[in-house]
């Protein structure tokens, strides 16, 4: 039996797509969010592939995050509705990523239809899109689910994007955006 070699994807690896990708503020705090969002995904062996397939599936995970902790903030500020998704996906040039292994994996997903275009690209970020829909999003939040015990804990690491220095106390403060916040994490953030 042949061992297969593992790739690992540091997040010193991603640190200038993240700085160009994750950024909002001023201060950067989205990227010590970041940082230990990949922390606990690689604590989960969600950030080591062996093949382009696998390739695919890290960097999806990636995007998964950008997009998540961009829909925390819109929902918390209650900003109304965003495809991030679809705008979020332009970052997969920077990754590298071979077309044919986005075909390979998701040439395997009966409920996947292509959209009828020419464009390479479109079907690429139509991929991208299926992938971080059906399997990144889940993936994220069961590992977040493992790490930190508890909606409550997760929407707890969510909020340090708002307030990296907050404290707990902030579970306490209820009002329409703290709790369509939280109902978002509790919908495993969806």
């Amino acid at each position: 039996m042949v061992k297969v070699k593992k790739e690992k994807v540091d997040w010193d690896q991603l640190s200038k797509i993240a700085d160009e990708e994750f950024c909002y503020s001023e201060n950067k705090k989205e990227l010590a969010w970041g940082k230990k969002a990949w922390g606990v995904l690689a604590k989960h062996g969600l950030t080591s592939y062996e093949d382009g397939s696998g390739k695919v599936k890290v960097f999806s995970r990636f995007l998964a995050l950008q997009i998540l902790h961009i829909e925390f903030l819109h929902i918390f500020w209650d900003e109304g509705s965003c495809d991030f998704e679809m705008a979020c996906l332009d970052a997969i040039y920077s990754f590298g990523l071979d077309p044919y292994d986005v075909g390979f994996l998701i040439s395997k997903e009966e409920e996947f239809e292509l959209e009828d275009t020419n464009d390479i690209n479109s079907k690429i970020k139509e991929a991208i899109a299926f992938i971080i829909r059906k399997y990144a999003r889940e993936e994220i939040y069961s590992a977040f689910k493992e790490a930190f015990g508890s909606t409550a804990e997760i929407y707890f690491f969510f909020y340090k994007l708002i307030d990296p220095k907050a404290d707990r106390s902030v579970l306490n403060n209820v009002d329409g955006n703290s709790m369509a916040a939280y109902s978002w994490v509790d919908d495993r953030c969806r």
